[in-house]
């Protein structure tokens, strides 16, 4: 009755109060959850009592704060350091001539009004170069539109020919 419509949290602490009033040991499974905070990471765990206790007194530390960071600190020392922390470099563009850019893309998107340009189609939307990169066309802005799958087909045969793209439209190459 106590847990009667409450949430998965209030049960369990409720649950919790109900074994400790009744002097048993409950144990619900409790992972180690971790919030960041700008540069900082908030690291909760979960210890028995008596290992809290032990620790706490073994080595003269009364907050659980400074316990955690005084074992984080003592397992840096004794573990062997690897070279230097490198931060994350972000990748180099890539070098793909067909390859757009997610900010391209929305730019060419925004433009078309998310619908075909040909015929105003909003499904099967695809980005198509105006002049195609074999005939040397660029990934500007400019020399992209945006295509539903159809006209997108029909304007690579208009350009490229049927010979060159029936391959492509009947599935043997993709």
């Amino acid at each position: 009755e106590r847990v009667k419509n409450k949430s998965t949290r209030e049960c369990e602490r409720e649950l919790e109060k109900i074994a400790h009033e009744n002097n048993f040991e409950v144990s619900l499974d409790k992972k180690p959850s971790k919030r960041n905070i700008g540069d900082k990471t908030l690291l909760k765990i979960y210890l028995d009592r008596d290992q809290l206790q032990l620790l706490k007194s073994r080595l003269n530390i009364h907050c659980e704060q400074e316990l955690l960071q005084h074992l984080v600190e003592e397992k840096l020392q004794v573990t062997e350091p690897r070279t230097e922390v490198k931060p994350k470099v972000r990748k180099q563009p890539s070098q793909n001539p067909r390859s757009l850019s997610a900010a391209k893309r929305a730019i060419v998107f925004k433009k078309a009004e998310k619908k075909c340009e040909n015929c105003g189609s909003k499904y099967f939307l695809q980005i198509d170069h105006q002049v195609s990169v074999a005939r040397g066309g660029s990934n500007k802005v400019e020399n992209l539109r945006v295509l539903c799958r159809s006209c997108n087909q029909r304007a690579a045969i208009e350009q490229l020919g049927l010979s060159t793209m029936d391959r492509y439209i009947n599935g043997i190459e993709i």
